[in-house]
């Protein structure tokens, strides 16, 4: 039985120190979506994402902003690396602006909480979402559960749709931030977060695994009083029949 409350307790220690460690000690920005892409159409500049929004919804907004590209990175005067973007030629009447393919729009151009989309080179950009307020906090998490799956459209520097993929698949990673992945016609959503069921099992063993220890302990408790109330009553046994002897 010791051998058993050994093995409880150290399963306890592992997965209340390791597994929680594990999970939380890297922090991603749920605001900030890395966007890569790869086998794009020829003359891919950027990819946007596409959700399945009304122009009646309460968030939708005629235009945010254009992408950003960056174009220059320098060493200034203090020797502190600087960055000089510029603004694609996109604009309200551009192509991705106007894209509505049965109901998908553009997520950043469209929604008020869009801040805007910052290309890095000819595969990677990064999305960001505003913070407005403590009671308008929205990021890439609460977007996609209202929304459901998003597609990605293949976008030029002019703001030309060149092609759109297929619905989003979920993935779960405890090492890498937020990212929409785009390879042809598949997209990839990948949370920073454990696997559902991954969370479940982890539930399960903190609340589960101290009420079996505290009903294992409270069971060799009670062993333990019995086994003293039955050694004291053949004690008291032997004295009664040593004192009818005498």
């Amino acid at each position: 039985m010791k051998k058993f409350i050994y093995v409880v307790y150290a399963t306890v220690i592992v997965f209340m120190s390791i597994f929680p460690l594990n999970a939380f000690a890297l922090h991603f920005d749920s605001r900030q979506v890395d966007l890569e892409w790869s086998n794009a159409p020829e003359n891919t500049a950027y990819i946007d994402i596409l959700v399945k929004m009304n122009t009646d919804d309460e968030d939708y907004v005629d235009f945010t902003s254009p992408p950003e590209k960056l174009i220059e990175t320098y060493i200034d005067e203090n020797g502190t690396t600087q960055y000089k973007y510029e603004d694609l030629s996109i604009d309200k009447n551009s192509g991705i602006a106007g894209l509505n393919d049965n109901g998908w729009v553009s997520l950043s151009l469209h929604n008020k909480y869009s801040d805007s989309i910052t290309i890095k080179n000819t595969y990677q950009a990064y999305f960001y979402i505003k913070y407005i307020s403590s009671e308008e906090n929205e990021d890439i998490k609460s977007i996609s559960k209202k929304y459901g799956s998003f597609k990605c459209a293949y976008v030029d520097e002019n703001g030309n749709v060149l092609g759109i993929t297929g619905k989003s698949k979920k993935s779960y990673s405890m090492s890498e931030p937020y990212a929409i992945i785009a390879d042809s016609d598949d997209v990839n959503f990948r949370i920073f977060d454990m696997p559902p069921f991954v969370n479940m099992i982890l539930i399960a063993l903190i609340y589960g695994v101290p009420i079996l220890l505290f009903l294992t302990v409270s069971y060799l408790l009670y062993l333990f009083i019995v086994h003293k109330v039955r050694k004291s009553r053949l004690h008291y046994g032997d004295d009664l029949n040593e004192r009818e002897k005498d």
